[in-house]
């Protein structure tokens, strides 16, 4: 039987969490993947016109 997953309050706690634990006795098929924005774009994509570019 797989182990269900600890609720890990803190980055020190995942931490030792993936350092010491078994992964393998976990049961990953119900997690899904997540994207988090860590900062806010700094910069603006901008498109130009081939003949732009030349000096």
């Amino acid at each position: 039987m797989k182990h269900k997953w600890p609720v890990l309050t803190s980055d020190e706690d995942a931490e030792r969490f993936v350092e010491e634990a078994d992964l393998t006795e976990y049961d990953f098929s119900q997690m899904v993947p997540v994207s988090y924005e860590f900062e806010a774009k700094a910069a603006a994509l901008v498109r130009l016109h081939r003949p732009s570019l030349k000096p």
